[in-house]
Parts: structure tokens; sequence; C-alpha cells
């Protein structure tokens, strides 16, 4: 018994949270203050895992990403709990690659702290307590939930996504010119500086994503690759003056090319990229989809992945190392 219980103190000293990327399948400004129409999808691959463990010092360190900095002391001070913790990202996600990965660090440390401290708290709440989610909550609801979610503007929905429906991650091949990067106050400039969709444009944005809520409830494949494409055209309309294009690179602009002359519609880039995903709606279209953008000279790689069925999670206990 007393093995028992020594076993049980060790283990209850470390949390490791594993966290889905989230895939971006548009973000549009909308008239009307901060409204943005977004949607968006968490995949199993790839993903995150950060170890957080309880410390006897008074300082902690955090170890991994620079976005994860200050995490647990934001947390600690708004719970009011000693900041005694530690935290690494043992596999980050790759940073601005289009994968979410600044939110999914912080946010699974931040899950990580909560669980050691025995603090019930909403994944909302943290995104809020951390200033994530600005825009769209879209991105921190799929870290919760899974699956797919989407933003009118006025209202998020998530729902699952059909299970035989596949996604390719493309990584475009290296450019000359480097990939088009923004973030922090680079990218809250570009915001600021896009002038909203209204009037029309923005009835037809709103209406895309509504039709992809719907597309993905039914499993309609046809209405939801439709509904993409049209949020993928409205959101390249404001960013690619910033970005010189409907991608971030030149890879990424052939590799759009070449998808659409395949016919494949529900493609783009996810955020800044220069990730480029594209679904299909079988297992088969998917091995299809892989051979020829292997084979394209703009493709760096090729990777066919699942919509994660549930949110973050505590992936496993064990002794502190």
């Amino acid at each position: 018994m007393k093995l028992i219980e020594e076993v049980m103190n060790k283990t209850s000293e470390l949390a490791v949270v594993r966290a889905w990327a989230r895939l971006h399948l548009g973000l549009v400004k909308l008239s009307g203050g901060s409204r943005y129409a977004a949607a968006g999808l968490s995949v199993r691959w790839p993903f995150c895992r950060v170890k957080v463990k309880r410390i006897t010092r008074q300082i902690p360190r955090i170890t991994g990403t620079p976005q994860t900095n200050g995490v647990i002391k934001a947390i600690c001070a708004h719970f009011d709990v000693p900041a005694r913790y530690e935290a690494t990202v043992v596999d980050p996600l790759p940073l601005h690659s289009g994968f979410g990965s600044g939110t999914r660090h912080a946010l699974a440390i931040a899950r990580g702290v909560v669980n050691l401290a025995k603090i019930r708290v909403s994944t909302i709440r943290l995104a809020r307590i951390l200033g994530r989610g600005s825009r769209s909550m879209m991105g921190t609801l799929l870290f919760g939930k899974g699956g797919f979610a989407a933003d009118n503007g006025d209202k998020i929905a998530s729902v699952s996504f059909p299970a035989h429906w596949r996604v390719a991650i493309i990584e475009p091949a290296p450019d000359h010119r480097p990939a088009f990067v923004a973030h922090g106050e680079i990218e809250r400039d570009i915001f600021d500086d896009i002038a909203p969709c209204s009037g029309k444009a923005a009835i037809k944005v709103v209406d895309s994503v509504s039709d992809m809520i719907m597309a993905v409830e039914q499993g309609d494949f046809t209405l939801f690759e439709k509904s993409v494409r049209q949020l993928q055209k409205s959101a390249s309309r404001q960013f690619s003056k910033h970005q010189r294009g409907p991608a971030s690179s030149p890879s990424g602009v052939a590799v759009l090319k070449y998808l659409h002359r395949m016919g494949v519609l529900a493609c783009g880039q996810s955020s800044w990229g220069p990730t480029i995903f594209a679904i299909v709606p079988s297992e088969s279209d998917a091995k299809t989809l892989a051979e020829k953008i292997g084979a394209h000279a703009s493709s760096g790689s090729v990777t066919i992945t699942t919509v994660a069925r549930s949110g973050s999670r505590l992936d496993s206990f064990g002794p502190p190392c």
C-alpha cells in the first residue's frame, strides 16, 4: 500500500497534454467592428505534446517555443495559485506554418497547469486569460473539441466531421524567396489595414460558412467543397495584397494552381501558410491525390491525415523527469 501511494504521489506531479494541429480553411474580416467569419479543422497530424510538472522552486522555467513564455505565470496569477510549475514542449508544432502552433502550445501548457492544480475551467476561459482568440474563438473551440468548427461572425458552431473524408497536408518546396510570415505586431497591423467586406460580399461569405456547416452535418462533399472554395476566394481577396498572391510562397501558388487544374475545390492555404491543404471524400481519392501531388515539382512533401474526433487530451502520466 505504501508503494502504491508513493507512485500515485509521483504521477500526480506530471501532466502530458497532446493537442492536434489546426487547419484554417479561411478567415474573412466582416463589417461591423471586429467580426470575422472563419472555419477550420482539427487534424491528427501534426500534433504537439507538452509536459507540465510541479516543482518546488518558486520561479518556473518554461522551455519550448517563444509563444509559451509567460503562460504559467499568467494562469497562476489569474487563479491565485503559486507558480510552481514548469513546462516543456516535447513535440512542438512547426512555427509559422499555418497549424495554430502558438495557441496550441499555450493552451496545452495552461491545460496541464490547471489539471495539476485541480482547477475546473473551460478552454474558452483559458484562451481569454491568455489573450488568445481575439478575432475568432474557432481555433480555441477546435483545441477543446476537435472536429470541424465554423464562425459566421455572430455564432460559433462545432460539428463532427465525416470519418471517411481525408485531408492532405502539403508542404510546398523551398523557394528562393522565403514565404511571407506575419505574426505579432506585423499581423495586427495587417488586420487593421484590411478593409472589411460588406453588403452582398459579406452575405456571400456568411452564406458560405452556413453552407459548410450544413455540408459537414449532412456529409455532402459537393456542397462542402464549393463552400470552402468560396471562403478561400474571399479570404484571398483580402490578404493577397500582403502575401503577394493566393499563397505566401511561389511554390504554394503553383501547388494551388495544380490542385485547381485537377478539379480539387476544397483546397487552400492554412492561415499565412506556407502549408497548403486539400480535402477529398475518400481514402482512395487521397492516395491518388498524394501520388499526383508528390510528383509535382512545387510540392516538397504530402501527408494524408484524418480529422481528430476529440479535442486535446491528457496523454499520459508518469514520474517527474
